[in-house]
């Protein structure tokens, strides 16, 4: 947008004939959720362009609003300033984005014969019948029925055409070029720049990447996700590549999804936020005319002649951005940027401008702010960084099981405890003790055993003969990292020795207290195919772990990695090679960081709402304890600040609810032999709650 900006304002410099007719603005969105390297905070910003929504915030008061909810409320006072003012004969919208995946870029055009028409212009694949599969996005908003919800003075007959560019993948900075070119085309074929003022090479940067790709497609299926449903699309796939139907795709927490037909695949998901998993297009013959009369054949008005008889501009549009490294991934409507309006004089050129980014971090906010909290911002970079570190150091030896790590970090922390269950031989133990060792702390491991007295677990005392006196003897408790293994083969009173120890951080042997050190973090496993042998945990000593950690077996492709890392080291020697990086005043740090990230009113009542549904739920037998809505509210917390954000959302909330409420809920025997799960559960409750705005 800057590079368009300081073209139009250079271009009668040089091109004295040179006429802008119209007036551009440039919006940007997203800004927050971008420096936090997010698609969105708590709502996508692109699906929130419904009619009830748009008059639910032209009604609400900005100061009340937070997050997605005030930036598109500021987004619709801008627009409706802009149209308002400048009275135009008509409205085109070119809506800017990147994908996840490459492969190619294409438009998005409604079904409005103009929206086709410049859609074809943009020289990539138009992809029709999008907005069946999808809402709320910018697209279904700009039509002439809805503008008017922002302006209503806007006069019946005004066109209102909306269409919508993908400039290829995020991280390709020739995406902005692509972006540049789109516009500069788009200007042309509204007419707001003769064609003779366009360079051919703006028309070769889009036909050179989308070469050999359909002309026009339609969509045939949208897989749509949501956050609790583990969506997880397999690494490869691109933008166009044809699947055959039952081709493997994706899978998710009900197992794997494969293709419903054949197609060309469109926007497979490779970023962490998101409601679609992927699309399924199909090639139209572009020999036949389109629905909208319109003919299949691209328009290349760049090719036409002008004037000199010579193809495109020669110096015109000349600014050289051919190695520009903007990386702009979410050029979205949002936030202004700047505005031109070359009709009359040619301003001179104004004082330059510090970047976007860095005016939203400088400018002083207005009155009607949100809160203190949400000005001055929590600097989590150590925690990051350390964070980072760890997971680095896992990887050497772990190949998988990212839930089950992330959650160990969140544990530690909150200062919590873990509880990991799964079947033998998918590296529960091994997990715990490479942590142990990328933290600067003490390790004990203590395996146990049906003839395991609590006497081996906390100390005992003894006489000493030299001294005549009695002198405390620790047991392997006293540690800061204690990995517990096969946990449920001790009977209830070596169990029973834990309770003090995990809640009060302290053991109490013949009247004496003895302080356990700082951190003190408790990583107990145990498998639950086995029976013989074993003691059911007492809910007491379950209510005291943070999580319970259900770890299943590696993916196929995990597990072929797996094979290859130690297929020629047996003894698995890399384990030599993890490095503490995590010291106990780097996690003393951390865990006040922790703390600090904010919460809002509104999510404290959710998860009090969450956690009171289970002791009136009908499936339960027994519902959680106010010790489980505080679990939430930490593990909420770290998780927050884990994905470097100093506030927490709905959706950290619905990713802990789970690992720390299955094992302190139990359903009635009813359920539980009908198959029930305390899973599903937890989902139901999810799927009832309101979530807060």
């Amino acid at each position: 947008l800057k590079i368009i900006f300081q073209l139009l304002e250079k271009e009668p410099l040089s091109n004295p004939g040179f006429h802008y007719k119209g007036k551009i603005t440039g919006l940007l969105g997203n800004l927050t959720a971008f420096q936090k390297g997010k698609r969105h905070l708590v709502k996508d910003l692109n699906r929130m362009w419904l009619p009830q929504n748009v008059e639910r915030l032209k009604k609400a008061d900005l100061s009340e609003l937070h997050y997605e909810d005030r930036e598109m409320r500021e987004l619709m006072d801008i627009i409706e300033y802009q149209i308002s003012t400048c009275q135009p004969s008509s409205i085109v919208l070119l809506d800017l984005h990147t994908t996840s995946a490459g492969g190619g870029i294409f438009t998005i055009a409604t079904d409005n014969p103009e929206s086709i028409r410049i859609a074809m212009e943009l020289h990539a694949p138009v992809i029709t019948g999008m907005l069946n599969g999808i809402s709320g996005t910018t697209l279904h908003f700009f039509t002439k029925k809805n503008i008017r919800l922002l302006v209503p003075n806007l006069p019946p007959h005004v066109p209102v055409t909306a269409v919508a560019f993908e400039a290829g993948q995020h991280d390709d900075p020739l995406s902005v070029n692509r972006c540049i070119a789109a516009i500069i085309n788009c200007m042309r074929s509204v007419g707001s720049v003769r064609a003779e003022d366009v360079e051919n090479r703006h028309d070769r940067i889009l036909q050179e990447y989308s070469k050999d790709l359909p002309k026009i497609a339609k969509l045939l299926k949208v897989h749509h996700i949501e956050p609790r449903d583990e969506f997880q699309m397999l690494p490869g796939f691109k933008n166009f590549q044809p699947v055959k139907r039952g081709h493997l795709l994706a899978r998710d927490r009900h197992g794997n999804i494969y293709a419903p037909e054949d197609g060309l695949l469109l926007m497979p998901l490779y970023q962490p936020q998101g409601s679609d998993g992927f699309f399924l297009i199909k090639e139209i013959n572009t020999a036949t005319p389109s629905p909208n009369g319109l003919p299949g054949s691209i328009i290349d008005p760049g090719q036409k002649k002008n004037k000199k008889g010579k193809k495109g501009g020669v110096n015109n549009f000349n600014f050289n951005y051919q190695s520009t490294t903007m990386t702009d991934d979410h050029l979205n409507p949002g936030l202004p940027s700047e505005k031109h309006e070359p009709n009359g004089p040619t301003p001179p050129p104004p004082p330059k401008q510090p970047p976007v980014q860095e005016e939203q971090t400088e400018t002083p906010l207005p009155p009607n702010a949100p809160p203190a909290w949400a000005q001055n911002r929590l600097d989590l970079s150590p925690l990051s960084t350390a964070v980072a570190n760890v997971k680095n150091e896992l990887r050497k030896v772990i190949i998988g099981q990212e839930k089950m790590t992330d959650l160990l970090i969140a544990a530690i922390l909150c200062n919590g405890h873990v509880l990991i269950e799964g079947v033998p031989g998918i590296a529960k133990t091994l997990t715990a003790r490479i942590l142990a060792q990328t933290l600067a702390a003490g390790f004990s491991r203590i395996q146990f055993t049906p003839d395991l007295m609590p006497s081996d677990v906390v100390g005992t005392t003894v006489f000493n003969m030299k001294t005549s006196e009695f002198s405390f003897n620790a047991g392997p408790i006293f540690s800061n990292i204690i990995l517990i293994d096969e946990i449920n083969r001790a009977p209830a009173k070596t169990q029973a020795a834990l309770f003090e120890v995990m809640e009060e951080y302290q053991v109490t042997v013949d009247g004496t207290t003895h302080p356990m050190a700082n951190p003190f973090f408790v990583i107990a496993t145990q498998n639950p195919i086995e029976q013989e042998g074993t003691y059911k945990l007492p809910e007491a000593q379950l209510d005291r772990f943070l999580f319970k950690i259900n770890v299943d077996y590696p993916r196929l492709e995990e597990e072929k990695a797996i094979l290859r890392r130690f297929r020629t080291d047996f003894n698995q020697s890399v384990k030599n090679d993890v490095q503490p990086v995590f010291s106990p005043r780097g996690i003393a740090e951390c865990r006040s960081l922790t703390e600090q990230v904010q919460i809002r009113e509104e999510l404290l009542d959710y998860i009090a709402g969450l956690v009171h549904h289970t002791r009136n739920h009908p499936d339960l037998f027994l519902g959680a304890s106010p010790r489980a809505s505080l679990a939430i509210m930490k593990a909420a917390k770290a998780t927050a600040a884990m994905n470097g954000r100093d506030f927490v959302t709905p959706d950290d909330i619905q990713s802990v609810a789970f690992p720390v409420l299955n094992h302190r809920i139990i359903l009635t025997p009813e359920r539980e032999m009908e198959g029930f799960d305390t899973k599903d559960v937890i989902e139901d409750i999810l799927k009832k709650l309101e979530i807060p705005r």
